[in-house]
């Protein structure tokens, strides 16, 4: 289940440097409940940024708490929050 839910990068990530901190992007399935919300906290997680349009929320985590995050039902998919730049010609 992990596979389906975590992108490539990640899953390397997480087996490399558990303790080191990370930005994702969390899909969610559903609303962002608070039962979500204590859970990331308890796993020393912040929510950066609530994105409603595409039903997900940006999060600062451990990479190691990314295994416990990845088993809750709400969360549909998490990849990391990169920078994305547009070369325009």
């Amino acid at each position: 289940m992990m596979r389906l839910k975590l992108d490539r990068y990640l899953l390397d990530k997480i087996n490399k440097c558990r303790d080191v901190r990370i930005s994702v992007i969390m899909y969610i399935n559903g609303k962002i409940d608070n039962q979500l919300k204590r859970t990331i906290a308890k796993l020393s997680g912040q929510i950066k940024y609530d994105l409603p349009l595409i039903d997900a929320i940006t999060v600062d985590i451990p990479c190691g708490s990314l295994e416990t995050i990845v088993k809750l039902p709400q969360v549909r998919y998490i990849q990391q929050d990169t920078v994305v730049n547009a070369q325009v010609k």
